[in-house]
């Protein structure tokens, strides 16, 4: 019995990609971004969870793709660049700190010319 797609919640019709495991199917879109914002794309997970697989799939959409960079620097490798960008964090990083990511998140979301998803 094969699993049901699932719906994917980003999209845009020009730019999908399709990853598949034996199990599950599933379509994963570029995301959707208001008119003139860069997308800025959090990739988060468990070990194992399939953060590295996304990464490489979102490389495929023209992302410049980040695995697993320390918080400090999350700000200044969004930058002022206008190509679309994701990082995939991982919580067992030496350093990390909820708190600090939370607030690092708020700062990002807060810019105009950026959609974070």
């Amino acid at each position: 019995m094969s699993a049901p797609e699932a719906p994917a919640r980003m999209s845009a019709p020009e730019t999908s990609a399709r990853i598949s495991a034996p199990e599950t199917t599933a379509r994963i879109s570029a995301p959707e971004t208001p008119a003139g914002a860069r997308p800025v794309v959090l990739v988060t997970g468990l070990s194992g969870a399939g953060k590295a697989s996304i990464l490489r799939v979102l490389e495929d959409l023209n992302f410049e793709t980040v695995d697993n960079p320390p918080l400090r620097v999350l700000q200044e490798l969004v930058g002022d660049g206008d190509q679309p960008i994701a990082a995939g964090i991982d919580t067992r990083t030496r350093g990390f700190a909820a708190a600090e990511a939370l607030a690092t998140l708020a700062v990002l979301r807060a810019r105009s010319d950026i959609a974070v998803t």
